[in-house]
């Protein structure tokens, strides 16, 4: 029995599906629903270094690689399920330039 399970992968050419873990699933969902709002919040981003200020850079920095590291972490999701967290860095950004923008 066990050998007529192989073949049949075999004989149909497609290799098995790659096992990926629900809570990656779950987590890339959320990260691809929140490109909804990101588009023209982005769009808009370039307006935070019209004064010069090192934070504005920060802001448009992580919004504008966003898409970027959401890529990397659909690509590798059944490779190296942690990278499912790299779209984290972008939100840490955003908050470390919202943190330091504000007067003291």
């Amino acid at each position: 029995m066990e050998k007529d399970f192989d073949s049949r992968f075999k004989d149909s050419g497609d290799p098995p599906a790659a096992y990926v873990d629900p809570g990656v699933k779950l987590l890339l969902t959320i990260w691809f629903l929140l490109l909804v709002p990101w588009f023209p919040i982005a769009l808009l981003a370039g307006m935070a270094v019209i004064n010069g200020e090192w934070w504005g850079y920060v802001f448009v920095w992580s919004m504008w690689t966003y898409p970027v590291t959401l890529y990397v972490a659909f690509k590798f999701k059944s490779k190296v399920p942690a990278l499912s967290l790299l779209p984290v860095l972008n939100l840490v950004g955003v908050f470390v330039s919202d943190f330091f923008s504000r007067p003291k």
